[in-house]
C-alpha cells in the first residue's frame, strides 16, 4: 500500500453509552452541529452490535483490540479470575489483564506515533516509556517486534494519559465491586439540613465566623494537609452571601450567593512527602440566614496532571478550562442532594478539561493515531434514564426537563469533538490538509432501567444457595456477602453468569465433579421456570451452558458455568440485555453508535450490513495501512464505505497470517 492510498492519520473517539438513535435525532435536528457534519460527510452504521455483556470494560476492550471478550479476557465489568471467591472479583480496568494487542500497540509496532487519552483499561502502559520531547528517539519495546504491510519500521512512540478508571483523576485498578479512588478527595457536602452523606452545619449569629473542615475521602494517596474553610455570612446589594477563606488566611477564596459557583480554586497539599496542587470549586446551593438554611457543595479535589506517559507531557495546565472532576456529582445526584442542573454543570467541567487535554496533545505531540474516551452521557443514563421514560415518569414537563439535560450533555461532548477535530488539523508533524479518518463510536447503548431479578432468591428457592440474609433483589448478584459457602452449590457471578461452587476449582468449593452437571441443570431449570410476580413473565431471554456461549465470543476462565441475559423490562440501563435485543422502547437499545468520516468516505451514506465493535480496530488499522491487532476477530469495513481509489486494494486491517493462532 502506498502513502497516497491510505489515510495518514486516524482519530478514534469514544462516547460512552451514546445511543445511536437519540444521538442521531439530536444531530439531524442541528443540536449537535459537529455530529450533523460528520453524518453528512461520513458513513453511519445502521446496526452496530456491541459484544455481550454490554458493559463498559468489556466493550472498550473490544473496540481497542478488535477481539471478542473471550479473546481479550475482559468478560465482565469485574472479570472472574481463577482463585477468586465467586462474585468477589476485581474490576476490569487493568491493561495487564487484557490478553490481546491494543490498536495503539499495533500502530506503534508498525512505527506510528500514537496518543491515548482516558481510555478505560489502558493503564498502565504496556510500551516502554519515552521522553517527553517529541524529537527524542523512540526506544525498543517488546510490542515493537514484527513487520507491517509496508515493511519493517522502527517502533512509534506512545503517549498515554489516564485510563485507570472511567474519568481522569479516577483509579479503579485492583478494587472490588464498584469501588473507586480519586486523585485527592471525593466530593463533599455541608448542610444545615439532615441530608445523606452531608456534614452538619449550624449557622451562627450574623457576623460570626463558622468553620468547615474539608476531608480527603477516597483519596488514592494519603493527603496530610489540614484544610479548613472559614465562612462568614455577609450582606451584598443583591442579598445575603457567604465569604469563604482558608482558615488563617487574609484573602478570601470566594464570595457566593445562593446558586452561585466559585471560580476554580487551588490548594497546595502535602502528598507523599511533596506538594501537590489540588483543584476544586464550591457551589453554594442554598442560603437563607433567616431560616437558618445553608447548603454547600464541594467538588472532587483533583490533580492537575496524573497518570501520564511520558511524565510531564501536558506541560502547564493553568490555561485549561473546566475541572478534571471524576465524580461529576454521581453520588450526590443519586442521593437527591444536588439537582440535575448542577450535575450537567459538573459534566460540562469534566468534558471541557478533557477536551483541553486532547487539544494540547494533538497540537504538541507527533501522532498518527489518536484515541480518546468521553464518559459523561453514561453517567447521565445511569442516574436519569428513568426520568426519560413515560412508564416511570408520567409527567411530560418532568420528562422534557430531563431530555433537555440529556441533550445538554450530548452538546458538551459534541463541542469537545469539534475542538479535537480543529486541533487535529494543526498537528505537530503533518500538514493540515492530510486526510484523516474519524471513527466515532460508543461501547453500547442504553435504556431506562427495569425491575431487577432476585437471582439469589431464585437459586435459594431451588436449594442451590444458602445465605444468612434475605437474598436481596440484586440482578448482578455480584456481592458474595451473606452467602454460606459450605452449603451453597451455585451462586451468581458478576453481571450475567452463574457459577457452580465446584470442589477443587473454587476456594470454598463443595460440589464434587460428578455432581457438576446436575447442579448446573438444576440452576438453569430454576431460572427458566421462574416467573415475575408482577408480569407473569420469565425475566430471562437467554439461559445457556458456558459451552454454548462461545457463539457470543464468551469462553475462558472468566466465563461462568451458566450464561444468561434478561429481557428489557428487567434489565439495568445496559449490561444484561443481548446486543441485538430490539424489544426496548423508542430510540433505546443496546446497539452502539458507529460512524466513519473523512476524505474518501462516501458522504451521507449508511452501512446497511451489520457491523460489530470488533470491526472498529481493523478498520482504523486498514485506514492507516498497518496490520490489525494480533488477536483481532473483527474485519475492516473500509472497502464498503470508500469512494477514493486505492483504499480497497489493501489487505491491511487483517491480522498477519503468520500471527493467527
Amino acid at each position: 500500500m502506498t502513502a497516497q492510498s491510505r489515510f495518514e492519520k486516524a482519530l478514534l473517539i469514544g462516547l460512552d453509552s451514546a445511543v445511536p438513535g437519540r444521538w442521531r435525532r439530536y444531530a439531524e435536528a442541528g443540536l449537535l452541529p459537529v455530529g450533523q457534519r460528520l453524518l453528512a460527510e461520513g458513513a453511519f452504521a445502521a446496526e452496530c452490535l456491541p459484544t455481550f455483556p454490554t458493559l463498559t470494560t468489556t466493550n472498550w476492550a473490544t473496540i481497542a483490540t478488535g477481539a471478542r471478550p473471550g479473546t481479550h479476557g475482559i468478560t465482565d465489568f469485574n472479570p472472574h479470575r481463577p482463585g477468586d471467591v465467586i462474585g468477589a472479583s476485581l474490576q476490569g480496568f487493568d491493561a495487564r489483564d487484557v490478553t490481546a494487542e491494543f490498536v495503539w500497540e499495533a500502530a506503534v509496532r508498525a512505527g506510528l506515533d500514537s496518543i491515548v487519552v482516558n481510555w478505560p483499561g489502558s493503564w498502565p502502559p504496556r510500551q516502554a516509556p519515552v521522553s517527553a520531547s517529541p524529537d527524542a528517539p523512540a526506544p525498543g519495546s517488546a510490542a515493537a517486534e514484527g513487520e507491517g504491510p509496508a515493511g519493517a519500521a522502527a517502533p512509534g512512540r506512545l503517549t498515554l494519559v489516564g485510563g485507570a478508571g472511567i474519568e481522569l483523576n479516577e483509579w479503579r485498578i485492583g478494587l472490588p465491586g464498584m469501588e473507586r479512588r480519586v486523585a485527592l478527595a471525593a466530593e463533599q457536602r455541608f448542610s444545615t439540613r439532615a441530608e445523606p452523606g452531608a456534614m452538619g452545619v449550624t449557622l451562627p449569629l450574623a457576623g460570626e465566623t463558622f468553620d468547615l473542615r474539608l476531608t480527603f475521602r477516597d483519596s488514592y494517596d494519603e493527603v496530610r494537609s489540614d484544610v479548613t474553610l472559614a465562612c462568614r455570612v455577609v450582606a451584598r446589594g443583591d442579598g445575603p452571601a457567604v465569604r469563604f477563606s482558608l482558615l488563617g488566611a487574609a484573602a478570601p477564596l470566594a464570595e457566593l450567593a445562593g446558586g452561585e459557583w466559585s471560580e476554580r480554586l487551588e490548594l497546595p497539599l502535602s502528598v507523599n512527602g511533596g506538594t501537590v496542587h489540588g483543584l476544586f470549586r464550591l457551589k453554594l446551593q442554598d442560603l437563607d440566614p433567616a431560616a437558618g438554611l445553608f447548603r454547600l457543595y464541594v467538588t472532587d479535589i483533583c490533580r492537575r496532571t496524573w497518570l501520564e506517559q511520558p511524565a510531564g507531557v501536558l506541560g502547564d495546565t493553568a490555561r485549561f478550562s473546566g475541572l478534571p472532576t471524576p465524580g461529576v456529582g454521581w453520588d450526590s445526584l443519586g442521593l437527591g442532594c444536588i439537582d440535575i442542573d448542577t450535575f450537567v454543570e459538573l459534566t460540562g467541567m469534566a468534558t471541557a478539561w478533557l477536551a483541553d487535554v486532547c487539544a494540547t496533545l494533538l497540537r504538541a505531540r507527533p501522532w498518527r493515531l489518536f484515541c480518546v474516551h468521553f464518559h459523561a452521557v453514561d453517567s447521565f443514563y445511569h442516574l436519569c434514564s428513568a426520568k426519560l421514560d413515560e412508564r416511570t415518569t408520567p409527567d411530560p414537563a418532568e420528562r422534557r426537563r430531563y431530555e433537555a439535560a440529556e441533550c445538554a450533555v450530548y452538546r458538551q461532548m459534541d463541542e469537545a469533538v469539534g475542538r479535537l477535530l480543529a486541533a487535529a488539523d494543526t498537528p505537530a508533524d503533518t500538514p493540515a490538509d492530510t486526510p484523516a479518518l474519524v471513527a466515532l463510536v460508543s461501547d453500547h447503548g442504553a435504556k431506562p432501567a427495569g425491575a431487577r431479578v432476585p437471582l439469589r432468591d431464585i437459586l435459594a428457592g431451588a436449594g442451590l444457595l444458602a445465605t444468612g440474609d434475605d437474598g436481596g433483589s440484586d440482578l448482578a448478584g455480584g456481592d458474595p456477602v451473606g452467602i454460606a459457602w459450605e452449603r451453597t452449590l451455585a451462586a451468581p457471578q458478576g453481571s450475567c453468569y452463574v457459577r457452580v461452587n465446584l470442589a477443587g476449582r473454587e476456594p470454598q468449593g463443595v460440589v464434587p465433579a460428578i455432581g457438576f452437571e446436575d447442579v448446573r441443570m438444576r440452576a438453569m431449570r430454576a431460572m427458566l421456570d421462574y416467573r415475575d410476580p408482577a408480569t407473569g413473565l420469565c425475566p430471562f431471554s437467554l439461559v445457556v451452558p458456558k459451552e454454548e456461549a462461545a457463539v457470543f465470543g464468551l469462553h475462558g476462565d472468566g466465563v461462568g458455568d451458566i450464561v444468561y441475559a434478561v429481557r428489557e423490562q428487567f434489565a439495568d440501563e445496559h449490561g444484561q440485555m443481548l446486543p441485538e435485543d430490539t424489544r426496548a422502547v423508542g430510540d433505546w437499545g443496546m446497539r452502539s453508535l458507529c460512524l466513519f468520516s473523512g476524505a474518501g468516505i462516501r458522504p451521507g451514506s449508511v452501512i446497511e450490513d451489520p457491523v460489530t465493535l470488533m470491526d472498529v480496530a481493523p478498520t482504523v488499522c486498514d485506514a492507516l495501512g498497518v496490520w490489525a491487532p494480533l488477536q483481532a476477530d473483527g474485519r475492516s469495513v473500509l472497502e464498503s464505505i470508500v469512494d477514493r481509489p486505492g483504499l480497497t486494494e489493501s489487505v491491511c486491517g487483517a491480522t498477519p497470517p503468520a500471527d493467527r493462532g
